[in-house]
């Protein structure tokens, strides 16, 4: 009775000899660590990354933790290494997978501006000079683009386009896609 007493006025604690062991100390680390970032929807990739690191480090080094018996430190490193391991790749898989969704909108982006400056060039105008034009995507436009507008677009060779289509610029909506042409996110966008 008196022994029982004794252990629920302490509650569960460690031995003394296991308090300042470094075994004991580090799985405890990890179990906070894992107590806390066990509902985290958002857990970021670095977070997982370093722990991983840590397991790996250690299992690396595991001369100097010898093992007396079937499940020692080592082998709970190893449980803990690759369980953390499949957490960081499920982490990956949903960071590429948003990377995938900022590629198709940037390319559904650049598919957008160049459809509507196909159009504009086309549709609600009768030029003519929009003929000489090898093709209506914004690089080949940048091309024709007359020299006084060079210091706003990316390096580009001279061309003889650019004198047979300068009255196409000057006019009312052939300045206004070549203010698009020109701009710094069209130039960011296609790369210019």
């Amino acid at each position: 009775r008196t022994r029982r007493a004794q252990i629920c006025k302490a509650g569960p604690s460690l031995p003394r000899r296991y308090r300042s062991d470094a075994r004991t100390r580090l799985i405890e680390l990890l179990k906070r660590w894992l107590r806390t970032h066990a509902a985290d929807a958002n857990l970021r990739e670095d977070d997982v990354r370093r722990v991983t690191l840590l397991c790996h480090d250690i299992l690396y080094h595991g001369e100097v933790f010898p093992a007396r018996n079937t499940w020692s430190f080592l082998h709970t490193m190893e449980m803990t290494y690759s369980l953390l391991q499949k957490q960081l790749n499920e982490i990956l898989l949903r960071d590429r997978s948003c990377v995938a969704l900022v590629t198709e909108a940037l390319c559904t982006a650049r598919n957008l501006i160049s459809d509507a400056i196909a159009f504009l060039l086309t549709g609600p105008t009768d030029l003519k000079q929009s003929d000489m034009l090898p093709s209506m995507e914004v690089v080949s436009l940048w091309v024709a683009l007359p020299a006084t507008l060079e210091k706003y677009l990316p390096p580009r060779p001279v061309d003889k386009l650019q004198t047979q289509t300068q009255d196409l610029w000057k006019s009312n909506c052939g300045s206004m896609i070549a203010a698009l042409l020109c701009s710094h996110g069209a130039r960011r966008l296609f790369g210019g």
